[in-house]
């Protein structure tokens, strides 16, 4: 995960800025590495909640839905994973991704707490920018969307889709990446 559009808009406009590079340099580079470092572990901490999911999905498929994904495109068996999971994945990940951006998993800080000492850092730095009668022209404006449950819940199983997509390609277009005997058999099939 990288960090919120937001967040990521405010250092793109720093570093094409003259006098923003140096703000950048001395209040948020120092936070944005251990931001993106704890945001992903928060990320990885939820994803075993997957798991569960994507078994009922699975145990759940019909002849129909089978031969669909058998004979669908190179990620139909993740599309139909998609539809019969996101929902259920979002319950299920929400709140455990708010815990785990409660815990301190990158140097004994959360990524709550990066990312509330990143948005406090820029921020306080605006209000003195907005202070300064003739200022450098910075025109920087806060970062008013705190909140990194939803942002971090949304990018995560986008990017767990991603990989089960990734992962479904080589299956089908690899035999040596079908390790199991079930795959083996049922996407053996189709090399013939």
């Amino acid at each position: 995960l990288l960090l919120p559009p937001q967040a990521a808009s405010v250092i793109n406009n720093l570093k094409s800025l003259d006098g923003g590079m140096t703000i950048y340099n001395n209040t948020l580079k120092p936070l944005e590495d251990d931001l993106i470092l704890a945001l992903n572990r928060a990320a990885e901490d939820a994803a075993t909640t997957a798991t569960p999911i994507f078994k009922k999905a699975i145990t759940d498929i019909t002849i129909t839905d089978g031969m669909n994904i058998l004979k669908g495109t190179d990620t139909a068996a993740t599309n139909y994973l998609r539809v019969k999971t996101f929902n259920s994945l979002v319950s299920a990940y929400a709140p455990k991704i708010d815990v785990s951006l409660g815990k301190p998993l990158v140097g004994g800080y959360s990524a709550n707490y990066y990312w509330n000492a990143f948005v406090t850092g820029y921020n306080n730095v605006v209000d003195i920018q907005n202070a300064i009668p003739f200022n450098a022209g910075l025109d920087l404006i806060k970062i008013t969307d705190t909140s990194l449950g939803v942002y971090a819940t949304d990018k995560a199983l986008k990017g767990l889709f991603l990989k089960v997509g990734e992962e479904e390609r080589e299956i089908r277009k690899n035999p040596l990446d079908r390790v199991t005997d079930i795959l083996q058999k049922v996407f053996g099939s189709l090399d013939n």
